[in-house]
């Protein structure tokens, strides 16, 4: 497996971006995050009945695919990007070069803001993050990553959070330690896991905090005969408590600073 943060050997890099069957294929070092909305399928079941639904539905799969592409960087002539990312139905997997923990910094900060953008259209996100080899080209990706992150989502990532690999406990905490320290970033969860501080920025807004408090309470009276679907908001109604106690400090350090 090559580390380099240039762009691998694919069998797509032929000067017509033909398919090359004989190229050679390398997997290269990425960030990845694999990430899917909470509850599509059983929304898209209950949309045969409702027009209304499979108009939401394909809202949100377009918002965030359009965002997730508007993310990964142009190429230019003398800047060509590396960046990737592919969507099917309501999954997104995007990939980034890994070098560091600066990148995996930008990697948590640009699903955080898929996480808030689609919170308030009603489709909260779960997912995974993390690092390792690697094949992205185009809509084709596959790779240990990319298996470890999509182990990551279905098998411990149950709430509405995206979660980082416990391998990266140190780079974490390295990024951490970059930011300012009433910079929302990452929380710790019971389970040992880091997730996306995605919370915090709508809990320091009070116009904000208010529709998200009717939001959070309405999913909480609809799904209640559901126990499992249930739990997952009773989890996400903990944690925005939480991000409210926590977001007090946080806006006073931010106008001081201004």
């Amino acid at each position: 497996m090559s580390d380099s943060i240039g762009k691998p050997t694919n069998a797509f890099d032929t000067p017509a971006g033909d398919y090359d069957l004989d190229a050679a294929v390398s997997y290269e070092k990425r960030a990845v995050a694999f990430i899917d909305i909470l509850g599509w399928g059983p929304a898209v079941n209950d949309s045969i009945a409702s027009p209304e639904l499979r108009r939401r539905l394909l809202n949100a799969v377009w918002a965030i695919g359009t965002r997730s592409k508007e993310d990964v960087e142009e190429d230019t002539p003398d800047h060509p990007s590396f960046d990737r990312a592919t969507q099917f139905s309501d999954t997104v997997v995007i990939s980034i070069p890994y070098s560091g923990y600066p990148d995996l910094l930008r990697l948590v900060t640009q699903v955080t803001g898929y996480q808030q953008m689609m919170l308030l259209s009603g489709f909260p996100l779960r997912g995974g993050i993390v690092v390792g080899p690697l094949y992205h080209a185009g809509s084709n990706v596959f790779g240990p990553a990319l298996n470890a992150a999509y182990k990551l989502e279905s098998e411990s990532a149950s709430y509405p959070r995206i979660i980082i690999a416990k391998s990266l406990g140190l780079e974490i905490e390295m990024a951490m330690n970059s930011l300012p320290k009433h910079w929302p970033f990452v929380v710790k969860d019971d389970d040992g896991f880091y997730s996306t501080d995605y919370l915090i920025t709508y809990a320091m807004s009070a116009s904000v905090s208010k529709h998200l408090d009717r939001k959070i309470d309405h999913w909480l009276s609809v799904h209640r005969g559901n126990d499992r679907t249930f739990q997952k908001y009773v989890w996400l109604k903990a944690r925005w408590e939480a991000a409210k106690a926590d977001a007090g400090w946080r806006a006073n350090k931010s106008r001081q600073l201004r």
